[in-house]
């Protein structure tokens, strides 16, 4: 994977994001990280809440601050990612 950025700069790769192609923001993301603002534990965080909600981990391993859950489960719904999954009530999550 190395190396790949100046391959692209010189040609070599065609059609390479940020270098040959624009970069296009996602319409509905998933999970918005304001690392500006944020700190990287709290982004890692929300990563990882958002692959437990999608199934990818187990759930329940990490606790997120109340402002955080409600905007990784806000995230998901908008980026139509929850196929119908109710958002667990803060008793079932810590039961």
């Amino acid at each position: 994977m190395k190396g790949l950025y100046q391959k692209a700069i010189s040609g070599e790769i065609p059609n390479f994001t940020g270098v040959s192609d624009p970069y296009e923001a996602p319409e509905s993301p998933e999970v918005v990280l304001e690392t500006a603002r944020e700190s990287v534990e709290a982004s890692t965080a929300k990563v990882l809440r958002a692959l437990e909600v999608l199934g990818f981990l187990a759930e329940d391993t990490l606790e997120l601050a109340p402002e955080d859950e409600e905007a990784v489960w806000r995230q998901l719904e908008a980026a139509g990612r929850l196929k119908g999954r109710a958002r667990p009530t803060p008793e079932e999550r810590t039961a």
